[in-house]
Order: structure tokens, then sequence, then C-alpha cells
């Protein structure tokens, strides 16, 4: 196994996607100062009544079920990965994080973007950034966000070979996110209407600004750097700020929420929205917050 060590970590390191290694990592860090803290051996494969500790102490400190859920998915991993009998998947580890679901209910606070707030946000911008080619950027990147129901991460990932553009329609290629493990990529065709023509706008003058700038990412600054999902948030934020509209509830999230609403209110099917911010199940319902525009 020495000979291929480089190649074996390399394709587990590829078997899970960027941020779910993250979590993964925080979660396994998490388990080793809780019981560092506790006095407990740091013992390999941990036993069941550590870490039914692990998720009482979890849900007192109040995190979120769907973090500890991910948290206790990287302690399994990582003792799946050593053959171990895994005490994750005992019936009391089952019971205790179904028990923390339920007893762990948080009402999502983020507001949805409503199509006349992305319009004043888009026309704020030039007010806010320091060139015109700034300013088409963070247009171009807010009205992808909502129109074609693009988490941050998924737009500032998107390469200059990820998006085509006709007079009708714009064709986006999502190479990969945190629900396509495999890799696959995902296909996402905006159809021009009176309702998104600022996207269309927006995406034909940064790509007139942008045409002569050698780049690997489609959003990117005139010094070639890609735009990072911080950029995104906190012109976001000033953009609010400048329209003097309370910032707390919204978040870089509130793009595909609000694009989602706004499908829905318009009478899009269930089917469409789900194709569109591609959900295999009715997750996307979380997201139609129609009360909230």
């Amino acid at each position: 196994m020495e000979t291929f060590a480089g190649t074996v970590d390399s394709l587990l390191q590829a078997s899970v996607s960027q941020n779910t290694a993250s979590v993964y990592h925080q979660g396994l860090q998490s388990f080793f100062n809780f019981r560092q803290q506790s006095s407990f051996q740091q013992v390999w494969p941990p036993p069941v009544d550590h870490i039914i500790n692990f998720v009482a102490h979890l849900s007192e400190t109040g995190l979120a079920f769907s973090t500890a859920k991910c948290y206790l998915s990287g302690l399994s991993f990582a003792i799946n990965l050593h053959g171990w009998q895994n005490p994750v998947d005992s019936f009391i580890i089952k019971k205790l994080m179904a028990g923390y679901k339920k007893s762990n209910v948080v009402q999502d606070m983020r507001k949805p973007i409503t199509l006349p707030l992305l319009e004043k946000i888009v026309n704020v911008l030039p007010h806010l950034c320091f060139s015109n080619f700034e300013s088409a950027l963070f247009q171009s990147a807010f009205t992808l966000a909502f129109f074609a129901l693009l988490r941050v991460s998924e737009v500032v990932a998107l390469g200059i070979e990820h998006i085509t553009v006709s007079s009708d329609v714009i064709t986006i290629f999502i190479k990969a996110s945190k629900t396509d493990q495999t890799g696959s990529g995902a296909i996402v065709q905006v159809q021009k209407s009176i309702d998104n023509i600022v996207l269309f706008q927006s995406i034909q003058n940064f790509s007139a600004l942008s045409s002569h700038i050698r780049r690997a990412s489609y959003l990117a600054h005139l010094n070639s750097k890609p735009l990072t999902q911080y950029q995104f948030s906190s012109m976001l934020n000033k953009a609010l700020q400048f329209l003097n509209i309370p910032s707390s509830n919204f978040k870089t999230h509130s793009f595909r929420i609000g694009g989602a609403t706004h499908l829905y209110m318009r009478g899009s099917s269930e089917e469409v929205i789900k194709q569109m911010g591609r959900w295999q199940s009715a997750a996307y319902k979380s997201y139609i917050r129609p009360l909230a525009q």
C-alpha cells in the first residue's frame, strides 16, 4: 500500500467535495476537543458512550442539527475508512439524533431578495464600485445568483467556458456543487423574459467590458483575479446599507431563496423550480417564501 499511498490519499480526497471535507475536519476537531475537555481517552475506534456524550454536548451548546449531523458523518467517515465497527450506526445514536432533530427546530431567518430589491441593488452598484468594470462584475454576479438560483460558491466557481450567452438564452454549466458528490455537473438555462432583462443586460455589458481580459474565471476583476465569496457578501451588505435596508437577515443565499420564490410567484411548476435549483426532493419547498416578499 505504501507504493500507492499518494494515489490512495488523492482518490479519497476526491471522493467528497471540498466543502464536505472541511466540515468533516471541523467535526473531527470538535470531537477531539470535546474528549480532551471531558478527560476521555483519545482511543480509536471511539466507544459508543463517547459519542453519546458528544451528541449531548453538541445539543447543549445549541449547535444546529444539520451541523451536528455533518459532524457525526465526518466521524463515521473516519471510522469506516479504517474498517472498524462503527458505533455511529448504533441504535442509540440514531435515536439521539432523531430526538436532536425534533428538539432543535431552528427557523431560517434569511429573507429572500425580491426582484424589485434586486433591481435596486443593481442600480446602486455604480455608486459603490470604483469603476464601471467592477459595477458590471457585481451586477452580473448578483443577477446570475438570482435568476439561475445559484449558490454563491457556484457563482464564483464559474469558468469562462461555463457560460454561453445568446440573444434569448443563457446556458450555465455548473461543474460541481455541494449536492453533486460525483462531480457530474449540471446545466441550467435561463430563457429571456420581461422579468430577467436586467440579467441579460448585465451579462452583455460585462462580456463587452471583459472581452480583452485573459482569465480562467468568468467573474474576474480587471487584474484577472476571480471574484470571491467574501467580496460577493461584502458588496451585498454595502448595497443594502446604502439603501438603508437592515442587512442582518439578508445573506448570500437570499438570492437563491428569492429566485426560487420568484419562480413560484410567477406560476412556474414544481418540476421547473426543482430543475432550476437542482433539487431532487421536496427540499425546494423550504425556499418558497411568498409571505416574506
